[in-house]
């Protein structure tokens, strides 16, 4: 039987498609007849139609998708392949079909991706796996192949249809994040550092194995219940601070974080220090903004804490010590003062009573040595001060040109003993006020130039002065013996002078230059040194000032400069009362003040002298200034001072003390005295200052008695 399709026509002329079958019919094996069958095959043409434009359709669709479409049959051969796979790997339909897809596969994939898939269609399941597909231009892309099995209506397996998806972009962000993480992770313990992850939506709080290694945690505990209470690894103790702290991170602004330093128990029972650092993180908009999550570090701290104890307790032993140091200046310093002011207050008497030139100049010698161990002792308690960390740097107003004659008038003297030839060059021009320490400036200029004339046998000395930067630069140049430099090495060490032969020839005891020296640099600058042995020496100070405007009190300064003279002949027409334990100090203050014209009336400690005032008071009389020895035993001249301060005694009170500490200056201001005078007593600052705090002028006068507080009151 023979067919074709054919076109018949209604007798309303449409055509309509049908399928002609002829049939011969034999009779002994010779064809006698035909038959013909002729079918209407409208609907199948129809049925034909649909399915081609369903083709159509299903292909113009995988071919826009963007991923790969792909079908295969029951026998897991692929039977279709969108054009985007053709796209990709630039495989042929021909290479792609059956099992040829896998060919496109990395080679390191391949036999990973063709068991998956036929394992999953053996079980006719669904399946997905990761690989890498070859492009057309022979580079290689992550992507991810998902199949889902197709079953026919009577539930046959028929094959899959799949797609293969482009994922490399975010494979490879996923790797970056996961390497980054591990990056992480790894330097988090290497740091010890451990990582929790509060939900607060879920109420969960989560921890890194290093957070739990740290609080010593089970490896299988991997989340705490977040309630109301704080977890039981923190210390009883700090559960208040902790939960205070948790609820503080709750309204902080998002990107703000916070730290906490507390105690942790462990599980084997150590106590540890750990710091949090933590901060919230929002979602949400608008109103609907809020904290759904805690992120936050932890490390141990323990071994810093127990560090910063040590340093603390470190720190009082050393404040302990040099309170200690402290009290052993002032009380040397005392000690040693105290005596002083009577060797050489007694000498001054006993050469203010000798007519005999010879009996004179012993006496004088006598002095001399004396103000040669003050100056021994002064360096030595200085050097003292300096190392304690006691001695203070003043700030005030000076004019560096005053200074700078004052030193060249004091070491004038002193030079012209020696035949020595001292001279002052000014390099540069000098601000007229600059601000720093004059004294000590001034003593580090004494210090050097001294020296400079102690060591130079003959020839001249040279005090070269300047100005540049906001600093004064001086520069003390000698034609003296030299140094080696051998001693150039040590020359700014306390107790060195070169070597045994410069202490027997010069003497001394070797402190200036290592004082001077950390004064200059207290000051902010130094003192440099070059020489040569056997034709002299130059030393440099370098010190920062700053320039200052004329001050308020120059004039008056100035003006009580030229009345000094004058006034030291002033009659002292006053009431003055001394308070000191020590009878030869009583002594020698009455005989100075006595021979100035002062009435002098004595106690032997604070609380005599309280009583005295006060018994004054009381006789409406008041002594005009008292002099208040600061060291005494019942009642230090501290307690004194406020003591009467307290009664109303309004009056001057000038503090005796040994200046062994700034502080103790500060502290006699504080006390209540109006000024102070350093031991040992010398008699002509005494008397100047007496006379200004009583404002004695030249004709001399008795000043009005101090109200007390009821004659103030009017009782």
């Amino acid at each position: 039987m023979r067919a074709h399709e054919d076109l018949f026509f209604r007798k309303d002329g449409t055509a309509f498609p049908v399928m002609c079958a002829a049939s011969p019919i034999f009779r002994q094996g010779v064809p006698v007849s035909t038959v013909i069958e002729v079918r209407d095959i409208t609907h199948q043409k129809k049925v034909d139609e649909e399915l081609r434009e369903s083709e159509v359709r299903f292909r113009e669709m995988t071919n826009a998708a963007p991923a790969m479409i792909w079908v295969t049959d029951e026998n897991h051969y692929c039977t279709f392949l969108s054009q985007s796979w053709y796209d990709f790997t630039g495989q042929t339909e021909e290479e792609g079909h059956g099992l040829g897809w896998t060919n496109a596969v990395h080679p390191d994939d391949q036999q990973a991706a063709k068991k998956s898939f036929l394992t999953a269609a053996d079980q006719r399941v669904d399946y997905e796996i990761d690989f890498r597909l070859r492009q057309k231009d022979g580079t290689y892309r992550w992507v991810i192949d998902a199949g889902k099995a197709r079953f026919d209506k009577n539930g046959n397996f028929a094959g899959y249809v799949g797609s293969v998806i482009d994922t490399h972009d975010r494979h490879e962000a996923v790797m970056k994040i996961s390497i980054s993480e591990e990056r992480l992770r790894n330097a988090a313990e290497a740091a010890g550092f451990g990582m929790l992850h509060a939900d607060l939506v879920a109420g969960t709080l989560a921890y890194s194995d290093e957070f739990k290694r740290l609080i010593g945690l089970p490896d299988d505990a991997d989340q705490d219940v977040l309630g109301n209470d704080i977890p039981d690894w923190v210390y009883a103790e700090d559960r208040g601070i902790c939960l205070r702290f948790y609820k503080r991170l709750l309204t902080l602004p998002e990107g703000v974080s916070d730290q906490i330093e507390h105690r942790v128990l462990r599980t084997d029972g150590q106590i540890r220090w750990v710091r949090i650092h933590a901060r919230p993180i929002y979602t949400g908009e608008g109103e609907k903004v809020r904290a759904t999550q805690l992120i936050g570090t932890l490390i141990d701290i323990t071994q810093q804490r127990e560090f910063e104890e040590s340093l603390r307790e470190a720190r009082e032993q050393a404040e302990a010590a040099n309170e200690s140091k402290s009290a052993f200046l002032a009380n040397m310093s005392h000690e040693i003062r105290t005596p002083m002011t009577a060797i050489l207050g007694y000498t001054d008497l006993i050469a203010d009573k000798i007519r005999d030139d010879e009996t004179l100049n012993w006496v004088r010698t006598i002095r001399h040595n004396g103000d040669f161990l003050l100056d021994i002792i002064n360096d030595i308690l200085d050097l003292s001060k300096i190392e304690a960390g006691k001695l203070e740097i003043a700030q005030e107003t000076f004019s560096p040109a005053r200074l700078i004659d004052d030193v060249r008038s004091i070491m004038a003297v002193r030079a012209s003993e020696r035949g020595i030839r001292l001279s002052v060059e000014y390099q540069t021009p000098l601000p007229t006020w600059v601000r720093s320490d004059a004294k000590r400036l001034k003593q580090i200029l004494i210090n050097l130039v001294g020296n400079a004339i102690k060591f130079t046998p003959e020839g001249d000395v040279t005090l070269l002065v300047s100005f540049v930067s906001s600093r004064l630069r001086f520069e003390i140049v000698d034609t003296g013996v030299g140094i080696s430099d051998k001693q150039l090495g040590n020359l700014f060490q306390p107790f060195s002078q070169g070597d045994g032969n410069v202490n027997r020839e010069f003497g001394g005891t070797g402190l200036g230059l290592a004082i001077s020296q950390r004064l200059a640099q207290m000051l902010g600058g130094e003192i440099t040194v070059e020489s040569t042995l056997g034709r002299g020496s130059k030393f440099t100070v370098s010190v920062s000032v700053a320039e200052a405007a004329f001050p308020d009190d120059a004039s008056s300064k100035s003006t009580e400069i030229c009345l000094r003279a004058s006034e030291e002949s002033a009659a002292i027409n006053a009431e003055i009362l001394i308070v000191d334990d020590r009878r030869d100090i009583r002594f020698l203050s009455r005989t100075f003040l006595t021979k100035a014209g002062a009435s002098v009336s004595e106690a032997e400690d604070g609380q005599l002298a309280i009583d005295m005032v006060k018994r004054s008071i009381d006789e409406q009389r008041g002594y005009h200034l008292i002099l208040l020895d600061m060291q005494m035993p019942r009642l230090d001249g501290y307690q004194t001072a406020q003591g009467l301060r307290q009664l109303g005694y309004q009056g001057p009170i000038i503090a005796l003390t040994a200046d062994a500490m700034q502080g103790d200056m500060n502290r006699c201001i504080a006390a209540g005295c109006n000024d102070y005078l350093s031991k040992p007593i010398d008699k002509a600052v005494m008397l100047e200052k007496i006379r200004q705090h009583l404002r004695i002028g030249s004709a001399g006068f008795a000043p009005d008695r101090p109200k007390d507080a009821s004659q103030s009151s009017g009782k």
